[in-house]
């Protein structure tokens, strides 16, 4: 009998520091009995390769069935998983950074999705008002600037791309609104700019809007952004099952590097995006290696900037051998 449904987990988020229940998933008893696993996740491009992986065949290979469990925000996951609603979930990386810093068992087994290397293909900008006066990195000093999360990816990179660019970056102001509220609020003028991510960034793009600055691209192109995770519980009890989902996770990014048409037809399959925005959208790049320099990049703006007070242990967070 499948587990209660993985939203409970919103019940033990106060506590999911010290809650790991065992997993809901059971082994597979004998060679053809598949072990069920839920992974979490957002409806986001980045995710096509986990539902290309199902429909392939990679994770059936390894002796797992899979069942995608879409939340409504990223909070829930981690949650969610800590506490054995779900075995895995996708997440940024500097969301599971913060959360081991605080003492959240998690651990990091999978490469979700990275920065591309192409400045033209960039999957994350910001924009400022079409015609408007922000038209280069150097205005937005002591602006106003949207981010769907504070003290995240979104405000650590737009620093840290800034000041590359030799922007001070003391005076700016971060508001947080949900992506599908930040055009409206641009166009309202409640904003000076806008931080996007695909597919978001090609409907600003249709719409006239100025691109003035690519955040992960300028703060290292080929920027890790987002991992699958697990609980450190979990893979202490169940190291043959992770063992499985990495290779068929590993196997998805890079067949879905190789297929982009076929990226795109899946999103279909989970996201509602305009079929003119999802032909033309930038995508994510989808290298099966791990980048722990990049992660450990991360942790570090993220120190400089004052969201975490110490690093995290590197070895506790990032699965060995991943």
């Amino acid at each position: 009998m499948r587990k209660q449904k993985w939203f409970a987990s919103l019940a033990v988020a106060s506590v999911v520091a010290t809650t790991a229940c065992g997993s809901g998933g059971d082994e597979a008893s004998g060679g053809d009995q598949a072990v069920k696993i839920d992974v979490g996740g957002l409806p986001l491009a980045a995710l096509a390769p986990l539902y290309l992986g199902i429909d392939k065949g990679f994770f059936a290979d390894e002796g797992l069935e899979v069942t995608p469990q879409q939340a409504q925000g990223g909070a829930a996951l981690l949650p969610a998983v800590v506490s054995g609603d779900m075995e895995f979930a996708y997440s940024n990386t500097a969301s599971l950074i913060t959360a081991s810093v605080k003492g959240l068992p998690v651990q990091i087994v999978a490469n979700g999705n990275d920065e591309t290397h192409d400045v033209k293909k960039a999957s994350s900008t910001v924009v400022s008002k079409g015609g408007g006066p922000i038209r280069q990195p150097a205005d937005l000093a002591g602006k106003t600037i949207a981010v769907n999360t504070l003290n995240n990816v979104g405000d650590i990179t737009i620093k840290a791309a800034l000041e590359k660019s030799g922007v001070d970056v003391s005076g700016l102001k971060f508001v947080e609104l949900p992506f599908p509220d930040m055009l409206p609020a641009l166009e309202a003028g409640r904003v000076d700019a806008v931080w996007l991510v695909t597919p978001f960034t090609q409907t600003a793009k249709d719409a006239g809007h100025q691109e003035v600055l690519r955040p992960f691209f300028d703060t290292q192109p080929g920027l890790n952004i987002a991992t699958y995770f697990t609980s450190q519980r979990y893979a202490k009890e169940h190291p043959d099952v992770v063992a499985g989902f990495v290779r068929a996770m590993n196997k998805s990014l890079t067949y879905t590097n190789d297929h982009p048409d076929e990226l795109r037809a899946a999103v279909k399959t989970y996201a509602k995006i305009p079929d003119d925005v999802l032909g033309k959208m930038p995508l994510p790049e989808f290298p099966a290696e791990i980048d722990v320099p990049d992660i450990e990049l991360t942790a570090e703006l993220m120190r400089k900037y004052g969201i975490i007070d110490k690093l995290p242990d590197f070895k506790r967070l990032v699965r060995q051998g991943a």
